[in-house]
């Protein structure tokens, strides 16, 4: 993952850092230096670029004799900066996403909220028991915070009730977080189907995946991609405070026909 195929690299040589992801379709021209934790969109063209650590460059995109820095880009030629404060075409990559770590911070707010929640969640199992007596817990495979030899997110066992209202069929998955597989808010965990998928491993490495995403609280399950990223980004990248004040706000939601969990 931190290494540019030599297909990439067109008339030139590129230095690339550790901890760099470069989505296949990317093409490096000319002299290119990409800095430690950093991560190239797909179908993006980066000619005689500097790309600075932690930062994120969108899809899509052509930019020649640059410096790039999350948020803003610099002319190698003239020296003048351009802000650049859409995060989908340059953003930055914090610390909390790169190494996919579950901040200890998150593992007692997520132990606290299970402990908190014990009697809602009786309400589901009551649920779920009198309904599917034999298995009332379902297990389910998706892929965590933890990447394997292949950069590929490794798959772990969730479970959630199969009963009772949705915003209380999760709560066991907060077990998740206190375990270090998810964080508490990301990205929706890839099932074993997108496993294989590059366009969905490049992007759920960019955001680490959570217990509670945009697309679970937020969105119809219908929703279409680009919203999808979107609401996730801007989930990911909010204060823990809106975060909580989402997740709040959407536990007792009544869902829309399609709703996610419905």
């Amino acid at each position: 993952l931190s290494s540019a195929r030599a297909s990439q690299v067109e008339n030139g040589h590129a230095h690339i850092g550790d901890r760099v992801q470069l989505h296949p379709s990317v093409r490096l021209c000319g002299k290119v230096s990409v800095g430690d934790d950093c991560y190239i969109d797909h179908d993006t063209i980066l000619e005689n670029c500097v790309v600075l650590p932690g930062t994120y460059v969108g899809a899509g995109l052509t930019l020649r004799d640059a410096v790039i820095a999350p948020g803003r880009m610099t002319s190698a030629r003239s020296g003048r900066r351009l802000p650049v404060p859409d995060t989908l075409w340059l953003g930055a990559i914090g610390a909390a996403r790169s190494p996919w770590r579950t901040p200890v911070s998150e593992r007692l707010l997520a132990a606290t909220l299970f402990l908190l929640s014990l009697p809602l969640s009786l309400v589901a199992a009551m649920a779920s028991v009198l309904k599917h007596p034999r298995a009332p817990l379902q297990r389910q495979l998706i892929g965590g915070n933890h990447l394997d030899a292949n950069g590929r997110p490794m798959m772990f066992a969730t479970r959630r009730w199969l009963s009772g209202p949705r915003s209380l069929r999760a709560l066991p998955g907060l077990l998740d977080v206190v375990t270090g597989q998810l964080r508490l808010f990301g990205a929706r965990p890839a099932n074993p189907e997108d496993r294989e998928d590059s366009d969905t491993r490049f992007y759920t490495s960019r955001i680490a995946a959570g217990h509670w995403s945009a697309a679970r609280l937020l969105l119809p399950v219908d929703a279409p991609d680009e919203e999808i990223a979107l609401n996730e980004l801007q989930l990911a990248e909010a204060t823990t405070a809106q975060r909580c004040g989402v997740a709040l706000s959407a536990l007792f939601h009544r869902p829309r026909p399609g709703a996610v969990g419905a």
